[in-house]
């Protein structure tokens, strides 16, 4: 059967063919218009669709899920750190002022791979203790109530972070998985119920003569 995303892509290049027959036929309208004494002033005909809007009835025929890899632990340490350094730290009165040998500044915090699978899981307390043990060190006492409020962003940060990160998984996720549908009248006509899909499809004519456009050095 066929995927979803080879439908998807023969119906938009079936709009191009569209396109490009629409306009092959206004150029022809075009030569006989000038041949024509009686033609030759007036204006050639031509048709203009802004949009076009499909709907598409199918029946999902198999369904195959992608997997995610595990976040690249560097890669992840190093926007973890990024996000202590321009939206924790910076952002307390308490650490701004003091004088620089006394504040050294942030190290890349040490993120291990079973913190960032906690914090996936919907538990970034660890992640949030971490952190706070390792911004705290080396900066002298701190009251409790800036600490509160520092460790309060910090848990912020790893809420949004670890989100960001479920994001991508869900992308990478959906890059990799596959639909396979049925089209035809007749077999969707027949096909389960609980099979049945329909789909929307607003194609941008607009944005396709864009696309189509010739540069003048390729003219």
């Amino acid at each position: 059967m066929a995927q979803l995303g080879e439908v998807l892509g023969g119906m938009l290049t079936d709009v191009v063919r569209a396109r490009m027959a629409a306009d092959l036929v206004t150029a022809q309208a075009y030569e006989t218009y000038r041949a024509t004494p009686a033609l030759a002033g007036m204006s050639v005909p031509r048709v203009t669709v802004s949009n076009l809007t499909v709907k598409l009835n199918f029946a999902v025929t198999g369904v195959e899920s992608g997997t995610a890899t595990a976040p690249d632990l560097s890669q992840a340490k190093a926007e973890w750190t990024q996000r202590m350094e321009s939206r924790v730290v910076e952002s307390l009165p308490v650490l701004k002022g003091v004088p620089a040998g006394e504040t050294p500044p942030i190290r890349e915090v040490p993120v291990s791979s079973s913190l960032l699978d906690r914090g996936l899981s919907g538990d970034v307390e660890p992640l949030v203790d971490a952190t706070m043990s390792h911004l705290m060190e080396g900066r002298g006492r701190v009251s409790r109530a800036v600490r509160d409020e520092l460790s309060a962003q910090v848990r912020d940060q790893a809420l949004a972070f670890v989100d960001s990160i479920k994001q991508q998984q869900f992308a990478e996720v959906a890059n990799r998985s596959t639909l396979d549908v049925d089209v035809v009248a007749d077999r969707v006509a027949q096909a389960p119920t609980e099979s049945l899909q329909s789909l929307e499809v607003t194609f941008s004519v607009d944005d396709l003569e864009e696309v189509l456009t010739v540069p003048d050095q390729w003219r």
